[in-house]
């Protein structure tokens, strides 16, 4: 089972496109029909290529894993980090229709896992940053001399209907600030994103952090508060009656006397 130990200051930042997709001026937005014999076949063909990435991007706005795709510590024990299949987010879809293994080198403290355009996944050893662009981050492990012994998924952004989602093991709200590689230290100011913490579900907005409050704590609190009003309440009579009574406060009266008095007081007014 893969672990969600590592801070935003020590996984790899959310990897966004490097250059806006030019597609070409003064021709149609749409995609563009392509017949046989058409003497424009290799621009038409270009040209919606080009259309294909942008609608990539545009949908996700991020690289990202889609589904599946999930690291695990080999059994038997060995040095090759499996894969479930699946398939993640570049500019276009990179599918891996079956299970994989991923060689990995030994002695490696942390040794970052990447795929790219074409499915395959390249390990990065005590690095942040990726092997080039366009690639995705798809978890991270650590090795002995003859086996992978730990796997991570803190820092692998996932891509849930359209929306982008990322977990990481920090304590509180998510920092902002860090290496300049790392997620904290190169937050995106035009994406947003759901941040799963110790603490909590964040989103960041593009600026700011900002916490979403857990409807069950939430509910919980609202219980316990007016539970305390309602003993406050109960207090507040009962020092009440003591009072008129000339009995001093700290005297312990038996509860069906109090509940006598309690119903008498409400029944005149006096509660």
């Amino acid at each position: 089972m893969a672990d969600y130990l590592l801070p935003a200051t020590e996984v790899p930042a959310c990897q966004l496109p490097p250059s806006i997709i030019d597609v070409a001026g003064g021709v149609p937005t749409t995609w563009e029909a392509v017949l046989a014999g058409d003497g424009d076949m290799l621009g038409k063909l270009a040209r919606n290529a080009a259309r294909g990435d942008a609608t990539g991007r545009s949908g996700g706005g991020a690289y990202a894993v889609v589904s599946g795709l999930v690291p695990s510590v080999p059994v038997p024990a060995s040095l090759n980090l499996p894969f479930t299949a699946g398939w993640g987010m570049l500019d276009g879809p990179v599918t891996k229709r079956t299970a994989f293994t991923v060689a990995q080198s030994p002695g490696a403290s942390r040794a970052w896992q990447w795929m790219d355009a074409t499915g395959a996944v390249t390990p990065v050893l005590n690095s942040l940053s990726p092997p080039g662009n366009p690639h995705f981050h798809c978890g991270s492990c650590s090795t002995t001399t003859d086996q992978v012994t730990s796997v991570d998924l803190s820092g692998v952004f996932y891509l849930r209907a359209g929306t982008l989602w990322v977990r990481t093991g920090d304590v509180g709200a998510p920092p902002t600030s860090g290496d300049a590689a790392s997620l904290a230290g190169s937050l995106p100011t035009e994406k947003s994103f759901f941040h799963r913490t110790q603490d909590g579900l964040y989103i960041w907005d593009g600026s700011v952090y900002t916490k979403i409050p857990d409807a069950a704590a939430d509910t919980l609190e609202a219980a316990i508060a007016e539970l305390e009003l309602e003993l406050d309440d109960e207090a507040r009579k009962r020092r009440q009656i003591l009072r008129f009574l000339g009995t001093d406060v700290g005297f312990e009266m038996p509860d069906y006397l109090m509940d006598e008095f309690l119903l008498a007081m409400e029944e005149a007014g006096a509660g």
